[in-house]
């Protein structure tokens, strides 16, 4: 989700700052549908990636995760994603996004069809509207392949968004009557791949003979992205009320600290630990906990840590 919100945004001020669109076409006012939040399909995505099966979900579903996650809104740099509405029709989808850019709210709307090849989802955009402004699907399209990010890519084909990068394993996706279909594989999610530990040989002095021993490390990108994690983890700490919320997240922080030197260290002691804190608190703790984690993580990162540590 979080990379549809990041291509939204961008696309709304690469087409402000570039475009010099008519304002008075652009500005537009426009309510989206109410929805009420909710992070149950949240849940039943983390449960059946975890024990295998399906999730079906339909337009109100994803909409209610939607609001959990923006919440009040989510913010990338100069522009404030306010909310966005999704509605899946057959193969095609329309997105509704409401902007606050530089002080000036604004509506993105976006219809197109989606295609399922392989483990890809292909976003074609066919109608493009900021307000009651058309912009050409080319031309959006065009800018938009500036934009980098592992796992979603834009070309002339459309906005291609590869579901591997999930943390879990996904066996087939579809969308059919308005209806978006995930079904997984059983899968134990860890912290890291086994197959990302790289073994090197390091000298060292043993009683006064320089000898040689096998050391193992993270490969660079599974070392960044969870040392990433850690320090995100501090803003989660900040937050927290109470110091039985806090301790969660202190063994959480301290544990993701003790892999990225030891790749080789046992955390089921944590898993363990994290697992009867967590239980133990009162919902709204348990409440606060989970907010604080996606206000501040990657929705992926979010679904691997509460997976793995049984939150």
């Amino acid at each position: 989700m979080k990379k549809v919100l990041y291509f939204m945004s961008v696309l709304i001020g690469i087409i402000f700052l570039t475009a010099g669109i008519i304002y008075g076409l652009a500005i537009t006012k426009y309510d989206l549908p109410k929805v009420e939040a909710s992070d149950k399909l949240i849940n039943d995505f983390k449960d059946a990636a975890l024990k295998g099966g399906k999730v079906r979900a339909t337009s109100e579903d994803i909409n209610s995760s939607i609001k959990y996650l923006v919440g009040d809104g989510k913010e990338f740099g100069d522009i404030q994603v306010k909310g966005i509405y999704v509605d899946f029709k057959d193969d095609e989808i329309e997105i509704i996004s409401h902007v606050n850019l530089k002080g000036r709210i604004v509506f993105l709307f976006m219809s197109g069809r989606v295609i399922i090849e392989d483990k890809n989802i292909l976003v074609y955009p066919q109608k493009i509207k900021i307000g009651r402004l058309m912009i050409p699907t080319s031309v959006v399209l065009q800018y938009g392949e500036r934009i980098k990010e592992k796992g979603f890519n834009i070309s002339s084909r459309g906005v291609e968004i590869d579901i591997s990068e999930s943390p879990f394993k996904v066996k087939s996706f579809e969308i059919r009557d308005g209806v978006v279909t995930f079904e997984f594989n059983n899968k134990d999610v860890v912290l890291f791949d086994e197959s990302k530990v790289i073994v090197e040989n390091k000298g060292v002095i043993k009683s006064g003979k320089k000898t040689t021993v096998k050391v193992k490390r993270l490969d660079e990108e599974v070392e960044n992205s969870l040392r990433k994690v850690s320090i995100s983890l501090n803003k989660v700490y900040s937050s927290m009320k109470t110091n039985r919320e806090k301790e969660i997240i202190s063994i959480i922080q301290s544990t993701l600290n003790k892999v990225i030197s030891n790749p080789d260290y046992s955390y089921q002691k944590e898993v363990a630990s994290v697992k009867e804190k967590y239980r133990a608190l009162p919902e709204d703790s348990r409440n606060r906990v989970k907010s604080a984690l996606l206000s501040n993580l990657d929705l992926k990162d979010v679904l691997k840590l509460v997976s793995v540590f049984g939150m």
